[in-house]
């Protein structure tokens, strides 16, 4: 299932980009970014943010899989 990260999500709400995303393109009036967090592209135009493509985040919790034995 493809996501985007919460980050990602919530852009439209937030004042300045997080700082996962990087740069592709600029464009006179839009800019296209990738999120390193969840492999995100991203667009920010006059309208603001958009997801063109979904990532593959995964709301995982680091060593929840993991079974420790004695």
């Amino acid at each position: 299932m493809e996501r985007s990260c919460p980050s990602c999500q919530q852009l439209n709400t937030l004042v300045t980009p997080h700082p996962e995303l990087v740069t592709l393109s600029k464009q006179l009036n839009s800019e296209l970014f990738k999120c390193r967090s969840c492999n995100s592209f991203l667009m920010l135009d006059q309208n603001g943010w958009e997801i063109l493509s979904a990532g593959e985040y995964q709301d995982v919790y680091p060593g929840s899989r993991a079974r420790y034995t004695a």
